[in-house]
């Protein structure tokens, strides 16, 4: 025993400052291994993501985000990306249970990179889940902008005009119908078919839409009438120090116009003006002579008929009347 007692005193004491040198730098070593990798982020509206087993459908959870608090390396938490961070609960294979309290882990935090779970909050979670049903619903086209003026939607048809959807079966109860995403009609003169998709009834629904699409059939017609001024008085337009008077035949013109029925229900002859251009000294010297008839109208009508669409002009000089 005493040789044993000397070998040990003298192994313990031996190279004592080699020895305690050593235990200094391995505490240093420690404390900075551990300032490295004791770098928080605090990540807030993390998501979370049930998974089940087919013929279960997920009715509700609360809460709906959680608030994580991540530990590691400066440089791995700095380069974290906080959309690919979410809590993961897998409830497949286990036991059906309406409602139930799951209680979240860190191994629930599904994450990029290296580091570890400091805190979740909260670290329950509340899931209501159903028996899934299937329901025939109508489906309702939606339509954004409208056509141009001149024309208007008749009618919009769906095919087909009903699909299957599934889904947990006390939310079906309160859905009769699905919309389809919106389809833009700025622009469109002609009827036309396109295939849309059918929006979910709800952004968290679960559950498959057969078929996920339809046609839409889009009848779009024109929507335009036509009117008639009778007795549009003819203008000159000529110099207004014009050393002669004179006269039209005939006077008057007739003009047909089309365009949108509102429009044209407040449009008068007042609207028109129908006039001859006799600013050409050379025109003044024939006699008689024909003229064509300019027609100034609103933008928004097209010019359907003039008649006559020429007069016939007689001009005479002033000192000739006298």
């Amino acid at each position: 025993m005493k040789l044993l007692d000397s070998i040990f005193r003298i192994s313990l004491f031996n190279n004592v400052g080699l020895k305690i040198t050593a235990v200094v730098l391995a505490i240093l070593t420690w404390m900075a291994i551990n300032q490295i990798t004791s770098f928080e982020q605090k990540i807030q509206n993390v998501p979370v993501k049930i998974k089940h087993d087919d013929g279960v459908s997920l009715l509700d959870h609360d809460p709906r985000n959680f608030t994580v608090v991540l530990r590691g390396t400066r440089t791995e938490m700095l380069k974290l990306d906080d959309r690919y961070v979410q809590v993961e609960i897998d409830l497949t294979g286990m036991p059906f249970q309406e409602n139930q309290i799951y209680h979240v882990k860190p191994k629930n935090v599904i994450f990029p990179g290296n580091g570890n779970v400091v805190s979740i909050e909260p670290d329950t979670l509340s899931i209501r889940l159903d028996q899934p049903d299937t329901k025939r619903v109508a489906v309702q086209a939606e339509t954004v902008n409208e056509p141009p003026e001149g024309y208007i939607l008749e009618s919009v048809v769906c095919v087909p005009e009903s699909i299957l959807i599934k889904g947990s079966r006390k939310r079906l109860v309160a859905i009769d119908q699905v919309f389809t995403e919106a389809l833009d009609l700025n622009g469109k003169t002609q009827s036309f078919e396109q295939r849309v998709k059918i929006q979910l009834p709800s952004r968290n629904w679960e559950g498959p839409l057969d078929p996920n699409s339809v046609i839409m059939q889009v009848n779009i017609s024109e929507n335009f009438v036509e009117k008639t001024f009778t007795n549009v008085t003819v203008g000159l337009l000529r110099d207004k120090n014009a050393n002669s008077t004179i006269s039209l035949e005939p006077e008057t013109v007739q003009v047909t116009v089309r365009g949108n029925p509102e429009l044209l229900a407040n449009m008068g002859p007042k609207d028109l003006t129908a006039y001859i251009n006799l600013h050409d000294p050379e025109d003044l010297g024939k006699k008689p002579f024909k003229k064509a008839v300019n027609l100034d109208f609103h933008d928004r009508v097209s010019l359907v008929n003039l008649s006559p669409d020429t007069v016939s002009v007689s001009a005479k000089k002033l000192d000739e009347i006298k």
